[in-house]
């Protein structure tokens, strides 16, 4: 968990936001997120056995996928290694009962 707090560059003083790009919004968004989140650490990953892990989203309703790079910004702050196989693009509908990702 240190090594993924290490590789982010934590901000603390004043934030001043005036004229960032969207993808300076896009990592100040990741590195807040996983700050709020994770904290100082991750109690609940700490009682899963490390190792890979294999995930899939699904849609239960119809729906309009938005923010695949937040999401994608977020998963590879946490692992550079990891792969999305993404099956929708971004803001079509997406049908209900389908796995969006994988």
């Amino acid at each position: 968990m240190t090594a993924i707090l290490d590789r982010l560059s934590w901000h603390t003083g004043p934030r001043i936001i005036a004229n960032e790009t969207l993808e300076e919004a896009r990592a100040r968004n990741v590195r807040d997120v996983i700050r709020e989140d994770i904290g100082t650490g991750d109690w609940t990953a700490r009682l899963v056995q490390p190792g890979p892990v294999f995930a899939r989203g699904r849609v239960r309703e119809a729906a309009v996928l938005c923010g695949r790079a937040w999401f994608d910004a977020c998963m590879l702050a946490l692992d550079p290694t990891v792969r999305i196989a993404w099956l929708y693009d971004e803001a079509p509908t997406c049908r209900p009962t389908r796995r969006s990702a994988s």
